[in-house]
Formats: structure tokens, sequence, C-alpha cells
């Protein structure tokens, strides 16, 4: 799956650069994830896009913000939505 930033760079989607971001900002958060909710997380995060060939970075975040909502992860997702306004 091809990502489009925000800049219009086009990118190969990667789930180690995804779990990173999210693992970063469990730490800012105080909050780590173990290994196992990190791979929850991105399991469904699949399971969302599956079937798209294109992604944009602004859609990845609300996927991601979305999951972390559903998920109780308050403190994560704020610290989640800080560093995307930071990009």
């Amino acid at each position: 799956m091809i990502i489009i930033k925000k800049s219009g760079k086009k990118e190969e989607f990667s789930a180690e650069k995804l779990s990173r971001s999210i693992a970063a900002a469990s730490d800012e958060a105080n909050q780590p994830l173990n290994e196992s909710d990190l791979k929850m997380i991105l399991a469904e995060f699949r399971q969302i896009i599956s079937g798209k060939d294109l992604i944009t970075t602004q859609q990845i975040d609300v996927i991601v913000n979305g999951l972390l909502y559903s998920k109780g992860y308050y403190g994560i997702l704020e610290q989640y939505k800080s560093y995307y306004k930071r990009k």
C-alpha cells in the first residue's frame, strides 16, 4: 500500500514506522504499551485498511486516533495527536 504524505510525496506503508510512532506516544504518556497491545492495534489497523491501494497520512492518523480512543488509551491518544501536529 502506498501512503500519500502531506507534501504529496508517496512512499510504501511501513507497519514498523507506525508501531514506533504509537510506542513513542505511549512512552511520552508514561503508559508504555506491551508488544501484544501494539500488535493488536496494528492488526485492527490492517483490517480497517485492507483492500486499499492508497491512503493519506491524515487518514492513517484518523484511524489510529479512533483505535486508541476505542481502547481507552486517552493519554497515548493525546501524545499521538500532539506528535502529529508537530510533523
